[in-house]
Parts: structure tokens; C-alpha cells; sequence
């Protein structure tokens, strides 16, 4: 009768007990108010859960609402999932958020950053293993960034080796961290990355975009020169990048580039670069072409308007270009983008 009544009152307890997203939505209902007692009292609660889906999703909130006080617990919530992690920690999720709120916090550990981008956990996968830890080591590269004073190398020398990380995510962060750092000691390093070259062009477009943010002038001739690369998505990567850039020179760049090519494709690509750019020069080069004669020259340009469109007096210059250009091809791509923006 005893063990029935046993197994009665574990049932019970356990009916009662909050599942994970319940304890997420009770999180919640905190954001109002984050910094008050009960609300602590929450968030500390849920840093000391045993799930870590639960610890991730308090540690955004944390990070979000800027809760200072409550560095330390994530810190030590993070020790935790140290212990045993692959059963603890699977995929990194709360090491990860943790991280990520440390950092939105100003959190400043030089020695805690920097063992976290050494950092690796291997999962079992099929066929084999993967390493979970990457956008960890990435954060944590931001992190040594954001944290370290003085000593240039200290700082340079581990970026320098997560560049040539094993994972896509964590070389991106490392690029990101070298272009917040802002030292020139780091322009070297980037270049000499773009220049032997990665297995993601995804990886080089970030070092581009570091490049022009530390040093916007004198880099636009070095991206400028992979617009010819034989590679199709380098020269996309130096296009979009080139466009980002906000630069004039940027423009020119592009704008020689497209008048020198050939390849519709690839000269499509050139025009959305360059309205990426929202500069009144490349605004103007872009409604010129629209009341060209070529139909497919004028749609694409007024494609790549799309992102400037927001303004009304470009959005009066189109509009009147179209009118003036008189193709129903052109009317229709105009009704589309107008279309799409009011929805």
C-alpha cells in the first residue's frame, strides 16, 4: 500500500511540475519589469535549471533587458555546462546564449574570453563526430576583442589562429572580432586571409567588409580588384561588399566594372550592388539607365532601386523614369516592387 501511495505522490509531483516552455512563458511575463526583485529571483532560478534549452532562452532575456546584476550567475551557469557537456550542453545552446548575453552585458574577462575560443566539443554525428562549439569561439573572439586593452598582439595573435579555424562560423567571428578590435596591426591579417583565399567565400566577403570598416579608403582598390576574380561568388562577395560600403569610390569601382561586362548576369548583380550604396551618385546612374532604350538594362536598374525606394523623392524619379521610358515590361516590374513594398 506504501509504494502504491509512493508512486501516487511522484505522479503527482510530477503533473505539477512546470514543463520547459511554461517556465519560459512565466520568464516573460517578467520583461516589463526585469530589474525588479521577483524578477532576479526568476531569472536566477532559470540560470540554475537543469535543461539547457531553458538556461538559453533566460539567458537572451537577460542579455536583451541588460540585466548587469546577474552576470556572475551566468557565468557560473556556464561552468556548469562545462561538466559533462555533451549530455549537459548538447549543440552548445547555452554556452552559446550565455556568451552572447556576456557580451551584450560588457561583460570583461580577458582569460575567460580567451580560453573560450579555444574551446571545441565533437558530438557524434552519423558517420562520425561534428564540432558544436564554433559560434561559441566566434562570441568568445568578440568578447577578447571588446574586453582587451593595451597589448595588440595578446589580442591579434589567437584571432589569428581562429581564422584558420576548422568551422565557417567561427573564421566569420574572427573577422568580425579583428574589424571591432579596430587595431591597425589587424589589417595585415585580413589581407593575408583574402589573399590565400577559404573553402567559403562567405568567410572572405566578411574579411572584405573588415577591411573596408578599418581602412575605407585604401581598400576599395584591393576588394575592387576581385570584381575580376574567376571565382563567381568571390566576385559576389566583393560586389555586395564594395556596394555596403557607402563610398564613392565604391561606386566607381562598380560602375567600371559593369560597363566593362559583358555577362547580363553578372552586370545585374553590379546594378543591385550599387543600390545597396543608396548614394545619390549611384541613385542617378541607376535612373539613367531606366529611361534607356535597352528594356532588360532599365528593369534591372530599377530593380536594384528597390532598397531606395523608401525615399519619396527617388521614389518620384522612378516612377516619373518609368513613365518616360514607356515599356509595359518596365510598368510591370514597376507595379511589382511598388506592390511588394506596400505589403
Amino acid at each position: 500500500m506504501r509504494s502504491l501511495q509512493r508512486i501516487s505522490q511522484v505522479v503527482n509531483e510530477m503533473a505539477k511540475k512546470p514543463t520547459s516552455e511554461e517556465k519560459i512563458v512565466r520568464l516573460k511575463a517578467f520583461r516589463d519589469d526585469p530589474q525588479s526583485g521577483p524578477a532576479l529571483e526568476e531569472f536566477t532560478r532559470a540560470l540554475k535549471d537543469r535543461s539547457n534549452y531553458v538556461v538559453a532562452r533566460a539567458a537572451e532575456m537577460i542579455g536583451e533587458c541588460g540585466i548587469k546584476d546577474l552576470m556572475p550567475v551566468l557565468r557560473a551557469a556556464l561552468d556548469r555546462f562545462l561538466v559533462n557537456p555533451v549530455k549537459t550542453d548538447p549543440q552548445c545552446l547555452a554556452k552559446t546564449a550565455i556568451a552572447e548575453a556576456l557580451n551584450k552585458l560588457g561583460y570583461e574577462d580577458v582569460e575567460f574570453f580567451a580560453n573560450g575560443m579555444r574551446y571545441i566539443q565533437f558530438e557524434p554525428v552519423w558517420g562520425g563526430e561534428t564540432d558544436t562549439a564554433a559560434h561559441f569561439r566566434g562570441l568568445c573572439a568578440f568578447g577578447l576583442a571588446r574586453s582587451s586593452v593595451g597589448d595588440a598582439l595578446a589580442v591579434l595573435t589567437p584571432l589569428a589562429e581562429l581564422l584558420a579555424d576548422s568551422q565557417k562560423p567561427a573564421r566569420i567571428n574572427a573577422a568580425r572580432a579583428i574589424a571591432y578590435y579596430s587595431r591597425r596591426e589587424g589589417i595585415p591579417l585580413l589581407r593575408f586571409k583574402i589573399r590565400t583565399g577559404d573553402e567559403d567565400p562567405e568567410v572572405i566577403g566578411e574579411c572584405f567588409a573588415a577591411l573596408l570598416s578599418m581602412e575605407p579608403r585604401e581598400a576599395i582598390h584591393f576588394v575592387a580588384g576581385y570584381l575580376d576574380s574567376p571565382d563567381p561568388d568571390l566576385r559576389l562577395e566583393a560586389a555586395t561588399t564594395l556596394g555596403e560600403s557607402r563610398e564613392v569610390r565604391a561606386f566607381e569601382a562598380l560602375k567600371t566594372c559593369w560597363e566593362n561586362h559583358y555577362d547580363p548576369e553578372y552586370k545585374k548583380t553590379l546594378l543591385i550592388a550599387m543600390g545597396l550604396s543608396r548614394q545619390q551618385v549611384a541613385v542617378d546612374f541607376l535612373l539613367s539607365l531606366i529611361t534607356g532604350k535597352d528594356t532588360e538594362t532599365a528593369a534591372d536598374a530599377l530593380t536594384a532601386l528597390g532598397p531606395c525606394l523608401f525615399q519619396p523623392s527617388v521614389k518620384a524619379k522612378a516612377e516619373a523614369a518609368v513613365r518616360q521610358n514607356g515599356k509595359l515590361e518596365l510598368q510591370r516590374v514597376w507595379d511589382k516592387l511598388v506592390g511588394e513594398r506596400k505589403e
